[in-house]
């Protein structure tokens, strides 16, 4: 997609990949008049503000932040051995809409080319290791975190941390599982105690087509 827009951001012109090759459409805010007879295939825009010509082009990165988050006071939630789903509950920010959360703890993006990257403490669980699946099940995962440690026989948290590029034709829903080796009252994470909210599972997600803009001066 290419964007332009002036400096306030007052228009842009967008042109989506569901588009017919070749079209472009024009999107004016309040402060732009756009001129169709000004010539077959192009158009004029003028704006009320002031100032000189020129511009620059930028990218624009798109990114979206997913997090467990628990209240103050409140840890991570009983492990169990094996593999099990980590919860995510809170999406941090997400300007452009990337991602939507699903009702199973998982993610949902639409077709595109994007950059995952998360993590997920473990409480005294002693071997460890998160994944990236398509669905609930570890029969689907499509890529693991690292490997880590954290000695049940100790008060020792740690996170296995991944991230995965993904491809997709159709829109993907996508878990962030969790195996822990050792059960334990607080093995998915242990509260700070410090009356802020308390943060567990963390995924990071970047839009690598993203788009390019074109800022105009006026």
């Amino acid at each position: 997609r290419t964007y332009l827009w002036y400096a306030d951001k007052s228009a842009w012109i967008i042109q989506p990949s569901s588009l017919d090759s070749g079209t472009t459409r024009i999107i004016a805010g309040d402060n732009i008049t756009i001129d169709p007879d000004s010539g077959v295939g192009e158009v004029t825009i003028t704006g009320e503000a002031g100032g000189g010509g020129g511009g620059e082009a930028i990218n624009d990165v798109q990114v979206a932040r997913l997090v467990d988050q628990k209240a103050a006071n409140t840890d991570g939630g009983n492990s169990s051995v094996g593999w099990q789903v980590r919860t995510l509950n809170t999406e941090v920010y997400d300007d452009d809409a990337l991602v939507a959360l699903s009702g199973t703890n998982g993610f949902t993006l639409q077709p595109g080319e994007y950059l995952i990257e998360w993590s997920a403490p473990a409480y005294r669980s002693n071997r460890h290791q998160t994944a990236l699946s398509t669905s609930t099940s570890n029969n689907d995962i499509i890529a693991l975190a690292s490997s880590e440690y954290c000695n049940d026989a100790s008060n020792v948290s740690n996170l296995s941390k991944g991230s995965f590029k993904v491809n997709i034709n159709a829109a993907q829903t996508y878990h962030i599982l969790h195996y822990i080796q050792t059960s334990h009252a607080q093995g998915l994470g242990i509260a700070t105690n410090n009356s802020e909210v308390e943060i567990y599972t963390q995924v990071n997600i970047t839009n690598l087509a993203g788009v390019t803009v074109m800022l105009l001066a006026m």
